[in-house]
């Protein structure tokens, strides 16, 4: 059941390709991601489907990492 009318703009499960032009790359590494748990997907009736919500928090987790390396190499702390 929907909660809201963002479910129906912003649904929590994307098909590999609506995953793929959400998070701008290919359905072959989006797919290595989902394999090697840094992304949760599930495979349902033969079709694989993407949580939006571990894509999110997998953009953010690298983007974090990418300023503490730089701030890091910058000898700046965070």
């Amino acid at each position: 059941m929907k909660n809201n009318l963002t479910d129906d703009i912003n649904p929590r499960w994307l098909s590999v390709t609506e995953a793929c032009k959400y998070i701008s790359m290919s359905d072959k590494t989006l797919m290595n991601y989902v394999k090697s748990g840094e992304i949760y997907g599930a495979k349902k009736v033969g079709k694989w489907y993407i949580d939006r919500l571990s894509i999110d928090s997998f953009m953010k987790a690298d983007d974090i990492f990418v300023r503490e390396t730089v701030a890091r190499l910058k000898g700046v702390s965070v």
